[in-house]
């Protein structure tokens, strides 16, 4: 997040696929709940982010409405970006492990994107 927005405040054209969908997750968010996993002694797999899904552009354009950053922000391809490792299109999570114990109340990413820039 700070390297495309110190390219938008530099002036730099920032290029950002549209083609590829996660989901984005605060780090913070994460750690809390993975010590609730383990402070709750229940052991297995869990998928834990935030709550939705957006391409990477999309990510990229909220980032920057919510800084208040104009940027020169120009969607792409992967294909256009030709990048040295393969990247899925869909890599988008569910906290399926977290829903069935009744714990998945991870707040929506763009909450947490506002969280992040007002500590920046």
């Amino acid at each position: 997040m700070l390297l495309i927005l110190r390219q938008a405040r530099e002036g730099k054209e920032v290029r950002v696929v549209t083609d590829q969908v996660v989901s984005p997750t605060y780090t913070r968010d994460a750690a809390e709940k993975i010590a609730w996993i383990v402070e709750a002694a229940r052991p297995g797999t869990y998928h834990v982010a935030n709550a939705g899904e957006c391409s990477w552009y999309e990510f990229a354009r909220a980032i920057f409405d919510k800084a208040g950053v104009k940027a020169k922000l120009v969607p792409v391809t992967t294909a256009e970006l030709k990048p040295k490792a393969a990247r899925l299109p869909y890599a988008a999570l569910a906290n399926g492990a977290l829903r069935r114990l009744g714990a998945d109340d991870m707040r929506p990413w763009q909450a947490a994107v506002e969280e992040y820039l007002r500590i920046l």
